[in-house]
């Protein structure tokens, strides 16, 4: 008989468990295993299920709006129950997980009894896992046996429970004097989940102009074009967010508010006042805001019930990631040319608006809208990581 103890596999993080103290889930998989056997080595088809629990390293204090958690990182046992063709294997460890961007890197080392004979034989295994909200793969190797797995299977959720974003949302816009450009505001709906769905269409809206304004900005400032480039893409995005955010209002019943821009771009920034404007610029509102509301989309995302408001808030903490990204490098390539670190070390202490004017129900996360504890939480969570940030990019 041929004996592996196959690597371990996928394993999604269920929703319903992360709310308390822990975040429970299961998964199925299928993989390809090129192992040892009877007559050498060859390569077999794998497939599985597992039941795991990871217990968050550091998380957001439960609020009394909704007990939810955003974890970066965690560890926890697993069982898993694996087949090589029809023979059977019982394994279990321990895993260990953090946030990888959009998705969870994580280990796993355990120990399996292979039942290919008159009694169980023992592995070693360790495994590399990549974790997405919708997949997760895997290599892995059974040092004893000797073999090697590779493997792919669909997720229910993320592995760490609720993921905190380490980005972004809606860049707002701002006068020549620097002030805050307030979007439009909607006419009401008559609901409170449906205003904040509409507030944020408007939000989302005026940050087109915003990201435009970013890119004038640039450009006259002599920035490398990649960084233009990524700004006129993330105005693209906006335009995409904004019809998500329309699109889930009608879904809900609403009708979704006519696109307005706001207001007429500045003229762009000059000189070496206007370089300093831009580093300050890129870390509040998109350092920090961004940063802030990415995490704040990805949280209501994984909360989310209702599949539209889901895969929108999904898809906007994807994209708001990467402007978040580019805030920072915005950032950091001011500093390099200006010589602004006193300037931008003034700013450290900035936290930017952490609730919305519009409060909604603790049932509002099902439609993809946190209520206001949530929100204050997770703005205080991002600001300590922001503020870290910028004290490595200052030292």
């Amino acid at each position: 008989m041929k004996r592996l103890l196959p690597a371990v596999a996928l394993t999604p993080c269920l929703l319903g468990g992360a709310a308390w103290a822990n975040a429970s889930g299961a998964a199925v998989y299928v993989s390809l295993i090129f192992g040892a056997g009877d007559e050498g080595w060859g390569v077999d088809l794998g497939w599985g299920a597992e039941l795991h629990v990871t217990f968050p390293l550091d998380e957001l204090p439960q609020t009394e709006c909704h007990p939810a958690r955003a974890i970066t990182s965690a560890t926890g046992p697993f069982l898993r129950l694996a087949f090589r063709g029809l023979e059977p294997r019982v394994f279990g460890g321990l895993y260990y997980g953090h946030e990888a961007g959009a998705g969870t890197l994580g280990g796993e080392l355990g120990l399996g009894a292979v039942f290919d004979g008159p009694g169980p034989s023992l592995g070693l295994l360790t495994q590399l896992v990549a974790s997405g909200s919708d997949f997760e793969g895997f290599l892995g190797a059974d040092w004893l046996a000797p073999a090697v797995e590779l493997g792919v299977g669909a997720t229910a959720g993320d592995r760490l429970g609720f993921i905190e974003a380490s980005c972004i949302v809606g860049r707002p816009c701002r006068s020549a004097e620097g002030a805050l450009l307030a979007p439009p505001t909607a006419a009401p709906l008559g609901d409170a989940v449906l205003d904040r769905w509409a507030a944020a269409a408007a939000a989302e809206g005026a940050s087109i102009a915003a990201f435009w304004q970013l890119a004038l900005d640039l450009q006259a400032l002599g920035a490398p074009p990649a960084l233009v480039a990524r700004a006129l893409q993330a105005a693209d995005d906006e335009v995409h967010h904004t019809a998500l955010c329309a699109g889930v209002i009608a879904q809900l019943g609403g009708t979704p508010p006519a696109l307005a821009l706001p207001v007429r771009l500045r003229a762009p920034l000059a000189g070496a006042a206007g370089l300093a404007r831009l580093a300050a610029e890129s870390y509040v509102d998109g350092c920090l805001g961004e940063g802030r509301a990415a995490a704040e989309a990805a949280l209501a995302a994984r909360l989310a019930r209702h599949p539209g408001a889901r895969a929108a808030q999904r898809r906007i903490a994807r994209d708001e990631a990467a402007h978040a990204r580019l805030g920072w490098d915005v950032l950091a390539w001011a500093v390099g040319r200006g010589g602004l670190q006193r300037q931008v070390a003034a700013l450290r202490d900035a936290r930017g608006e952490a609730v919305s004017p519009i409060e909604v129900p603790p049932s509002a996360v099902d439609q993809g809208q946190l209520p206001n504890g949530l929100l204050a939480e997770v703005a205080a969570r991002h600001a300590v990581a922001a503020r870290a940030r910028l004290d490595r990019l200052l030292a």
